[in-house]
């Protein structure tokens, strides 16, 4: 018998969903967003890497909520005010705001992407982002539209040595964001 996957805050939402599959209604339950992830192109792609820390940063829930609903839904032990695992109360390296910092110069942008686009042609922005902001020149924006906060995106580009930042904006879309690499 495989050994039981224990759930925290660092697990994967694709190694959840692929243990407990009927988790995913739970998932939807404690924030509607999540409904998203029917879409098998999503599963493929974002589940695999986004964390449930990350998907409660996007939701703006507790994490720890969040975990202690699908352990109690698996069946594994959780006591409400306990500690639900590795980094629980952690916050998201990236946050969401309404805040522009003073590098993010509209005139800048050489690129919008609509995320949400791309995703009903069942198509996912990942490569064509990665692709521009490989090429962008520092100073030079590329901007993505959508209806959820690209927070592992963020994270990616971040670690490679992009500036990103995700905008909360008033008709509850996100615009996130991109710089190119400083020299």
């Amino acid at each position: 018998m495989a050994e039981q996957l224990i759930i925290n805050p660092q697990t994967r939402i694709g190694e959840l969903l692929e243990a407990y599959p009927q988790l995913e209604e739970v998932l939807i339950a404690q924030a509607p967003m999540f409904d998203k992830l029917k879409n098998p192109l999503l599963r493929r792609t974002v589940a695999k890497v986004a964390t449930l820390e990350k998907a409660a940063a996007i939701a703006r829930i507790p994490v720890a909520g969040l975990v202690g609903a699908l352990r109690l839904a698996a069946g594994q032990k959780f006591t409400p005010g306990e500690a639900p695992g590795p980094d629980a109360g952690a916050s998201a390296d990236t946050a969401v705001g309404t805040e522009r910092p003073a590098w993010l110069d509209s005139s800048k942008v050489i690129e919008t992407i609509d995320a949400d686009e791309y995703l009903k042609k069942g198509e996912h922005p990942l490569n064509k982002v990665t692709g521009l902001a490989r090429s962008i020149k520092p100073g030079e924006l590329v901007k993505i539209i959508s209806s959820f906060p690209p927070i592992p995106l963020s994270d990616t580009l971040k670690s490679q040595g992009c500036k990103t930042v995700i905008v909360s904006t008033a008709s509850g879309k996100y615009e996130t964001y991109i710089s190119g690499k400083e020299d």
